[in-house]
């Protein structure tokens, strides 16, 4: 009876879901503050308003609000982020990811790296690069989403790269 009492008392209530602005405050903004964003801004990097959007019961006039959009330096979006609560699977929210993508590529000029996550599973998609997204353990760092934007740039066509022949016939 000791030992039933004893392990009673250590049990603590966890909830077992959260809602989307749960998940939000408690889970992503905590992870995004590892990775270096600190400063999240209503109508900046959360709920940012974009135009262009499909017309829909969410998306009104073409509007719609991204749930996060983290900037580069030089002021264009390097990567969005589609928010979804916990229960939820998080793969709902890549559509609307993808369309709030399509949007900011329009506006800025940029494609931005898309994240969808329910704060617990969160993937990761660049579709200017490759097309399946992958999940991973956290959010990119400001440096690291740059290099990802940049190497878009500098990554070469392997279909059209001829090798040196005074290096590969040796």
């Amino acid at each position: 009876a000791k030992m039933a009492a004893r392990k009673a008392s250590r049990t603590i209530e966890v909830a077992s879901e959260f809602t989307e602005a749960e998940t939000r405050t408690h889970l992503i903004d905590a992870n995004l503050a590892e990775a270096g964003w600190h400063t999240l801004r209503r109508g900046r990097e959360l709920e940012f308003e974009v135009s262009g959007m499909p017309e829909s019961r969410n998306s009104k006039q073409g509007r719609g609000f991204v749930d996060y959009v983290l900037w580069g330096d030089d002021g264009v979006p390097l990567a969005l982020m589609e928010a979804k609560r916990t229960k939820a699977d998080a793969e709902k929210g890549r559509h609307q990811a993808w369309l709030y993508a399509n949007a900011l590529e329009q506006m800025y000029g940029r494609r931005p790296i898309i994240f969808y996550t329910n704060g617990y599973d969160i993937y990761l998609l660049d579709d200017a690069f490759y097309s399946a997204p992958r999940r991973i353990s956290g959010f990119l760092s400001k440096d690291t989403l740059q290099w990802r934007v940049q190497q878009r740039r500098l990554r070469q066509d392997i279909r059209r790269v001829s090798p040196k022949a005074e290096i590969a016939g040796r």
